[in-house]
């Protein structure tokens, strides 16, 4: 038999026969079972030693932030409650809200420039006040800049719809579990996973009643709801990672903010810890033993730090208490005859307290990273140099530049405004085309228009200059300092036979045009104005018959320039 198997079988008989009061094994030990390992955060970011990054130090997990959605979704709270990441985002929202009036309409009704379309002033009515009472019910005059803010804090904004008539229902971002897409195309959405519990989900925004919704939830959690069902406005590319969902535009700057939070604390810690004075006492320890050097030391700073009172009880006693403000009163000290003895020395405390330069470089790059103009943000004390070329300066440059990048920005939202407005005229018994029409959102504030106009007013003083140079033709002068077209020379001189009352056969009419003096004397021999041969050489300049050349104005407005049976209007005989 198995030796193995045989003291096993003699242990119970064993036990039995031990004395009574000797411990048992089975009292000191217990078995248990294993748990399953529990993973407290699935990120990839994670630093509990599962993820991609565990071997990454605390500064790049506390820079780069989070990979999850809803996790982000926290992490731009906490960016929102900077008030630089708050004023860029509320600039951001009320470009994007457009250039209106309090009391106009927040969107632009476009009408279809095209010679198919009824022309059919009753259909620019009836929009018009379509267009009014749809956003009346949706509430778009107080819901326009929130709806903005959101859209690009978190990259996505959900409204939930019952019908096209009917006001839509706010929904949180963090209420949204999952998308259910296209396998073949992960950019189209066939429906959404939302929370059931909307009140508790939706909440308040806040760090302090924050709730992140896990990845993975029962069926009793969620409804799966219709895309059709949802109008979402999103900052979304079929390009980014983040697709189905959109990318917050605080994703880009999170790193340097993360940068700037942590130096704006050490600054502040430094200042709190390292900045106050400290003094330096120097006591006199001549004549003591050494082993009670470190008594009398203590017994000095416990005297430094009290003062005495009278006793409270009126005992006639005196009693000793914690002065706080010991370090603010004088201090005396016996030295001997030599000289020699404690003194008090004062360290001084941080001596670069106001040099914020670091401070100043990390805000700036927030500011840069957001594309909001400097201009918007800081006064001209705070940095005059940013405004001191304001014609071809870095003021317009970036000014133009937000302006694109809110247009760009416009251009995402105005796909969805359009598609319900449209779908809510359908609903109320408008018959029109909806190729006929379109929404959008009002151009913001754009700084090109203002740059345009000093264009303009420094090109009229050079033609200015170039006409009293009597060698330098009018025409040319238009082309060169003016930079003007052939077409553009060709309608102007339309306009001033116009304004002069010239006949098209008029053979001066083109003298007239270019030469004041012409007009006071009268009639002048030169020729007509078809037959003037182009001052650049080669084939003369044919606009065509006299139906045709008066037919220049009314195709400018159409966009395209008819200049008849000759030469195409443009070209001259030195470009040929």
């Amino acid at each position: 038999m198995d030796k193995s198997k045989l003291l096993l079988e003699d242990v119970p008989e064993q036990l039995d026969n031990n004395d009574i009061n000797r411990p048992k094994w089975s009292g000191f030990f217990k078995v248990v079972q294993p748990l399953t390992q529990t993973q407290l955060q699935t990120d990839s970011q994670s630093i509990d030693g599962s993820s991609l990054y565990s071997n990454s130090s605390w500064y790049q997990f506390v820079t780069y932030g989070s990979a999850a959605r809803l996790n982000r979704y926290k992490e731009y709270d906490l960016m929102d409650s900077d008030c630089d990441i708050t004023r860029s985002l509320d600039i951001i929202a009320e470009e994007m809200c457009g250039n209106i009036g309090k009391n106009d309409l927040p969107f632009v009704l476009d009408m279809a420039n095209d010679s198919q379309m009824p022309k059919n002033s009753h259909y620019v009515v009836a929009l018009t006040a379509a267009l009014k009472r749809w956003c009346e019910i949706q509430s778009f005059s107080t819901r326009m800049f929130p709806t903005n803010r959101k859209t690009i804090k978190y990259g996505d904004t959900f409204y939930l719809k019952k019908n096209n008539l009917e006001k839509w229902i706010p929904l949180s971002p963090k209420q949204i579990i999952g998308a259910v897409v296209n396998k073949d195309d992960v950019t189209e959405v066939l429906g959404w996973q939302i929370h059931k519990n909307l009140l508790q989900a939706h909440g308040s925004e806040t760090i302090g009643n924050y709730q992140i919704v896990g990845a993975e939830q029962n069926d009793a959690d969620y409804d799966l709801v219709n895309a059709d069902e949802i109008v979402r406005f999103s900052i979304n590319t079929e390009l980014a990672d983040t697709a189905p969902f959109g990318e917050s535009v605080l994703q880009s700057v999170y790193r340097t903010f993360r940068q700037k939070q942590l130096l704006e604390d050490a600054i502040l810690i430094y200042r709190l810890a390292r900045a106050p004075e400290r003094l330096l006492f120097r006591i006199d320890t001549r004549g003591i033993q050494p082993h009670n050097v470190h008594r009398f030391l203590d017994k000095v700073k416990n005297d430094m730090n009290q003062k005495m009172i009278p006793s409270p009880n009126a005992s006639g006693g005196i009693e000793s208490t914690y002065n706080p403000s010991s370090m603010m009163e004088n201090f005396y000290f016996p030295v001997g005859e030599d000289g020699k003895g404690s003194s008090v020395e004062v360290l001084q405390g941080g001596m670069n307290l106001g040099e914020l330069q670091d401070l100043e470089y990390f805000e700036d790059k927030v500011f840069r990273g957001m594309r909001v103009p400097l201009s918007y943000i800081k006064t001209k004390a705070d940095n005059p140099a940013i405004f001191n070329d304001g014609k071809i300066g870095l003021a317009y440059i970036e000014e133009t530049r937000f302006s694109q990048y809110i247009e760009r920005l416009q251009a995402d939202q105005d796909k969805v405004y359009d598609t319900e407005f449209k779908k809510f005229v359908a609903e109320i018994g408008l018959n029109i085309d909806p190729s006929y029409y379109s929404i959008k959102l009002p151009s913001p504030t754009n700084f090109s228009t203002y740059r345009e106009l000093e264009l303009n007013v420094e090109l009229l003083n050079a033609i200015s200059s170039a006409d009293s140079i009597r060698s330098i033709s009018k025409r040319y002068a238009m082309k060169k300092y003016l930079n003007w077209n052939e077409a553009e020379i060709a309608i102007n001189e339309q306009w001033k036979r116009q304004e002069l009352g010239l006949k098209s056969n008029d053979p001066t009419a083109f003298r007239k045009i270019y030469d004041d003096t012409a007009q006071e004397d009268g009639d002048i021999g030169g020729g007509s104005f078809r037959d003037l041969d182009s001052s650049f050489g080669g084939n003369e300049l044919d606009l065509g018959d006299t139906d045709e050349q008066d037919n220049i104005l009314n195709s400018n407005d159409k966009g395209t320039l008819n200049a008849g049976s000759g030469d195409q209007l443009g070209s001259s005989g030195a470009e040929k």
